[in-house]
């Protein structure tokens, strides 16, 4: 038993019970993640079930005690702080699931988009540097040196083919932004 997976709680200790009740997707209800406090919750729906008067209800309360302690869905991270976080130390960013996200985009949508002559990262980072431009302008104080670095490291590519890789960024975005603004 040890060396197994563990057995779940709720299955040793309310297995019998909610089966008793009527229960029968167990497995679905230990399953389920919970909150501090959803097993007493539970035994004290099962105690009352275990009583004849209750047995008809058993189901709706042991149900019930369940659901109010499912676990609350994580807050989705800032757009911006995600991108910032995505950062690599050099300036640039790695074309990923998480950088499309980002964007609003699957990673397909923006890998097809790519401008044969330029590489992945070179392209991340023209993406990057034109959202903060456009979706994020407001937040500028905050972000100016991530796109100074960004950049700079863009600069130092040495790229034949920039303006295009803008244009068609811009297009993948839904914006206008010039080179210049980007300060590349």
């Amino acid at each position: 038993m040890f060396l197994g997976a563990p057995m779940p709680i709720c299955s040793a200790i309310l297995g019998a019970p909610m089966r008793m009740c009527g229960m029968v997707d167990l497995a679905s209800y230990c399953a389920r993640p919970r909150k501090k406090g959803a097993r007493s919750k539970a035994m004290k729906a099962y105690m009352a079930c275990s009583s004849a008067p209750f047995k008809r209800n058993c189901s709706t309360m042991v149900e019930s005690a369940a659901a109010s302690h499912q676990a609350e869905p994580e807050p989705r991270m800032d757009p911006l702080l995600q991108l910032i976080s995505l950062q690599k130390a050099a300036g640039c960013w790695e074309l990923n699931t998480a950088l499309a996200d980002v964007f609003g985009k699957t990673e397909d949508e923006v890998t097809n988009q790519k401008p044969a002559q330029v590489d992945g990262s070179v392209w991340a980072t023209v993406l990057a540097l034109i959202w903060l431009h456009v979706y994020k302008l407001d937040q500028q104080v905050e972000w100016q040196f991530v796109a100074m670095k960004a950049a700079s490291w863009i600069r130092s590519q040495k790229l034949d083919g920039l303006s295009q890789c803008v244009c068609d960024g811009n297009m993948l975005l839904g914006s206008q932004v010039t080179e210049d603004a980007l300060g590349i």
